[in-house]
């Protein structure tokens, strides 16, 4: 690929039981995307079938999978594909209940003239509250995600975006490949649905439940109850209007890089990429992928295939 020439974006999302909202989020993300990979985890709702109809050029749907979800499968995927991509393209790993406020574009440009290899999010988290649930039940009326109106800003620095170099670790058992070496000083925007309906709640949380990779909503339980708020009692909820939109004000933190930032990174990208010019880096990424598996306590003979 020419220095010039413009970039290429793959995009990757892996569902479950996300048939509310899963034909939305694939065509957004279709709108930025020069190929949108999805992998379903054996939806036991109509999600696949959606996917599979869609009429979308640049989607691939991969296949229907029962396996217990970890998010480094999805890097297990993309290995598959990296060669597909190319060297200095980009991927974005993204969820089925996520939008990007804003196009992507102009981040990524900016992160090639800042030498940077990955972009970094900042969500608006969109919540289910009591009054809502309340006047649903009252009204026997479905709402889907397009209700919700109450949310939060949170600093996720959760890294969706990352360029495809010669450095990555697709191997790696971690959410991001080992050898990202520094974070493009823009971050983008993300729309976050995780809770919609009642309906589609009840699902999320007994598919969810008992996986560790959810340990922060395993601890809630299974009682709907803790998932619904009161905006009385979180004094960051925020109330969208059709007037005056989205609140973006004092709600973010200051945009540090978690990546590239620190003694720790720049020593680490330094050491790749001397590994890179002895050879060496392909043993480096063995070993470190054992240790990797050794920690995260992986069955590596039970391993899903794509």
């Amino acid at each position: 690929m020419r220095r010039d020439d413009p970039p290429k974006l793959f995009g990757v999302c892996f569902a479950k039981n996300e048939e509310d909202i899963i034909a939305d989020s694939i065509a957004h993300a279709a709108r930025f995307c020069d190929k949108v990979f999805v992998v379903d985890n054996a939806s036991t709702d109509c999600t696949w079938e959606i996917v599979r109809g869609l009429d979308l050029e640049n989607l691939v749907p991969v296949c229907s999978k029962d396996f217990a979800f970890r998010d480094y499968l999805r890097l297990r995927f993309m290995n598959t594909k990296k060669e597909e991509l190319g060297l200095d393209n980009w991927w974005y790993m993204f969820d089925a209940d996520e939008f990007l406020l804003e196009d992507p574009w102009k981040a990524i440009l900016q992160a090639e003239k800042e030498g940077a290899d990955c972009i970094a999010i900042e969500m608006i988290i969109f919540f289910m509250t009591k009054n809502e649930v309340r006047d649903q039940k009252e009204n026997d009326r479905q709402e889907t995600w397009r209700d919700r109106k109450y949310y939060v800003l949170y600093e996720s620095g959760k890294v969706e975006f990352f360029k495809n170099t010669r450095y990555l670790d697709y191997g790696a058992y971690d959410i991001i490949p080992f050898g990202l070496t520094k974070e493009c000083s823009q971050r983008l925007l993300i729309k976050h649905y995780p809770y919609r309906s009642l309906a589609q709640l009840e699902k999320r949380v007994h598919t969810r439940f008992g996986n560790p990779e959810f340990e922060s909503e395993c601890r809630r339980g299974i009682d709907l109850d803790r998932y619904i708020f009161d905006p009385k009692t979180l004094p960051k909820l925020r109330c969208w209007d059709e007037q005056n939109g989205l609140d973006l004000t004092g709600g973010f933190s200051i945009n540090m890089p978690r990546i590239g930032d620190s003694l720790r990174d720049r020593t680490v990208a330094l050491i790749i990429q001397t590994l890179c010019q002895l050879r060496l880096l392909h043993l480096f990424h063995t070993l470190y992928r054992r240790y990797a598996a050794w920690r995260q306590g992986v069955d590596l003979k039970n391993e899903p295939t794509f």
